[in-house]
C-alpha cells in the first residue's frame, strides 16, 4: 500500500481546519494508515443511506472523508481544474465539521454529512464563488417522485422542462454571501467552469430548491435583503408550507419551548412569532 500521508498534510495545511482538529487527523492517520485506506477503498459502498462509511463512528468519519481528498485532488489536477476550485469546493467538510462540533460537542462528521458528500466525491458538485453548484438533472418533488406527493408542478412547466432534463443545482451554505455582487460573480463563474470543464452537460436551466425562495419570506424581511434579492433572481414554479429546512437554517435546529429560540438577528425575531410565514419553493432560471 502506498501512503498519501504527505499529500494529506498538504492538503490539510491549505484547509481552514483548527490546529486541533488538523493535529488529530494526522496523528489519527499516521498511526493506523492501513486501516484508514481499507475503510476508505469501501466508504461509499451500499446504497443511500447504508454507505459503509456511515456505520464507521463521527470522528472516523471525518478521517476517511478527508484521506479521500488526495484521491479527489488528483482528478481534479487530472482536468486541470484550478486550485483554488478545488479548495474552495472541499470547504464544505471544515464547514460541516465546525457546525457538527456546535452541536455535539465533539470532533466529526454526522450520517447526512458523509451522505451528502457523496457528490462532492463523484465530482458532481462545485463550489464557485460562494455558491455550489451540482451536475443535475431535473426532478419535480411531486407525486411522480414523492410517495403521496409534496409539491404540485403545472403541466406546463413539466412540459417546457421535461423531467430528466440536464439542468445545474443551485445550492446555498450555511452563512454563505448571498448578496447580489457576489451571486453574479457566482453565476458568471459557473457559466464559464460548466462550459469549459464539462461541455457535454448541455444545461438548460438553472434550478433551486429552497426556503430563500418561498414568498412568505417577503413578510419577514425588509425588501432590499439579499435574500429576496436572491429570490428574485428565480421563476418560482411550486412552493409549499414546510417549515422544517428555514427553522434549521435560521436557527440551527428546531426547539421544543418557543423561549429556546436564538432571538440574535431580526430574521429570528420575525420568524419566530411568524412560522406560518416559512416554507419552501422551487424556482428555476431558463436558459433557453
Amino acid at each position: 500500500m502506498i501512503s498519501q500521508y504527505s499529500e494529506l498534510e498538504s492538503i490539510l495545511n491549505k484547509m481552514n481546519f483548527s490546529i486541533d482538529v488538523k493535529t488529530k487527523i494526522l496523528y489519527y492517520v499516521k498511526m493506523n494508515e492501513e486501516f484508514v485506506i481499507n475503510v476508505s477503498n469501501e466508504s461509499y459502498e451500499g446504497d443511500i443511506p447504508n454507505f459503509l462509511i456511515c456505520k464507521r463512528k463521527p470522528f472516523t468519519r471525518l478521517v476517511v472523508v478527508v484521506y479521500k481528498l488526495v484521491e479527489l485532488k488528483n482528478r481534479y489536477d487530472n482536468l486541470g481544474i484550478p486550485e483554488d476550485i478545488f479548495y474552495n469546493t472541499v470547504s464544505d467538510i471544515t464547514l460541516r465539521q465546525e457546525i457538527y462540533f456546535d452541536n455535539k460537542a465533539c470532533i466529526g462528521l454526522s450520517k447526512n454529512d458523509v451522505i451528502w458528500f457523496r457528490h462532492l466525491f463523484n465530482m458532481v458538485i462545485f463550489k464557485l464563488g460562494t455558491l455550489q453548484f451540482q451536475i443535475f438533472h431535473m426532478i419535480y418533488l411531486d407525486e411522480d417522485v414523492v410517495e403521496g406527493g409534496y409539491m404540485k408542478f403545472d403541466s406546463a412547466q413539466k412540459e417546457k422542462l421535461s423531467s430528466g432534463a440536464p439542468v445545474i443545482n443551485v445550492h446555498i451554505q450555511k452563512d454563505a454571501d448571498i448578496s447580489p455582487t457576489a451571486c453574479d460573480n457566482s453565476f458568471e463563474k459557473a457559466e464559464n467552469f460548466f462550459s469549459k470543464y464539462f461541455p457535454n452537460h448541455n444545461y438548460r436551466a438553472f434550478i433551486c430548491y429552497s426556503w430563500l425562495l418561498y414568498s412568505g419570506n417577503q413578510k419577514l424581511l425588509n425588501q432590499n435583503s439579499n435574500i429576496l434579492n436572491f429570490a428574485k433572481r428565480f421563476e418560482i414554479i411550486s412552493d409549499i408550507n414546510d417549515k422544517e429546512e428555514a427553522i434549521e437554517r435560521i436557527y440551527g435546529k428546531n426547539y421544543r419551548k418557543k423561549s429556546d429560540f436564538p432571538q440574535k438577528t431580526a430574521l429570528q425575531k420575525n420568524a419566530l412569532n411568524n412560522f406560518r410565514n416559512l416554507g419552501y419553493a422551487c424556482g428555476i432560471i431558463d436558459l433557453t
